[in-house]
């Protein structure tokens, strides 16, 4: 820990009709591109959330939606995959 850039930023927004999950990989967004503006981008950033839903998609179902265009093993599109593909330009 002794070598390790510490970086922390409150962030907020609001969009109209819009939903929880919505929402909670929104905020991951806006934390990647403050800082991506603010040149605090490096190869190891951990965004922590109380949230399970993204925590879990991002963690284990991603890089599978990637590679089978945006479809879950059920065949049926991905919910909030616009919002994922966004995620997926700054984590991979």
């Amino acid at each position: 820990m002794d070598n390790e850039l510490s970086y922390e930023q409150l962030v907020s927004g609001f969009i109209n009709s819009t939903t929880n999950n919505q929402m909670e990989l929104t905020a991951v967004i806006k934390g990647l591109e403050h800082l991506k503006s603010t040149g605090n981008v490096s190869d190891n950033i951990i965004v922590y959330t109380d949230s399970i839903y993204v925590k879990s998609n991002i963690e284990h179902w991603i890089k599978k939606w990637l590679t089978n265009g945006w479809k879950k093993s059920n065949n049926k599109e991905v919910k909030n995959r616009y919002i994922f593909r966004f995620i997926v330009f700054f984590i991979l």
